[in-house]
């Protein structure tokens, strides 16, 4: 959670923007305020106010739907308030956006694995794995060999 000190710049930054943010039109953000929405957004994120960042960062999405950190950010934050479904979509927008990024294929991995469901689970580990650059993502790399293990033992629990 955010502090009180915290909690008081995030306020200050979101009145700073006046009456845009309360707009519902996207030609009201300027590029600064879409920065702006998205360090309160991060800055929640962060502090572990994930259905305060879920807000935030579905304004974002909303307004600025191309930008591939908004879906990851959102879609981060619906999978730490194990809202798996949603999540596995916000991570679908962001594979789509950044087709050669391994990350929102890892993620998915990990939602289908808390959903219980193997063959999409091991179709996002697979691609995660042809997405991979072993030698530059090599904490990447670890993570999904140890999510792989995790598969096979909720495969031979449920076996």
């Amino acid at each position: 959670m955010l502090s009180s000190e915290d909690k008081q710049k995030v306020e200050m930054a979101l009145n700073n923007m006046g009456p845009r943010l309360n707009s519902d039109k996207a030609k009201d953000y300027s590029l600064e305020d879409l920065s702006v929405i998205y360090s309160v957004a991060y800055t929640l994120y962060q502090a572990g106010d994930y259905k305060e960042a879920i807000i935030v960062f579905q304004r974002l999405v909303s307004h600025d739907p191309l930008t591939v950190k908004n879906w990851m950010g959102l879609a981060a934050s619906l999978q730490m308030e194990k809202d798996y479904e949603e999540s596995l979509k916000a991570w679908a927008m962001a594979s789509i956006i950044s087709p050669n990024d391994p990350l929102p294929h890892y993620h998915a991995a990990e939602c289908y694995l808390e959903l219980g469901n193997e063959v999409e689970g091991k179709k996002a580990m697979s691609e995660t794995r042809s997405l991979i650059k072993k030698e530059e993502q090599f904490y990447l790399f670890n993570k999904l060999e140890s999510l792989e293990c995790c598969f096979k033992e909720a495969h031979q629990k449920g076996a």
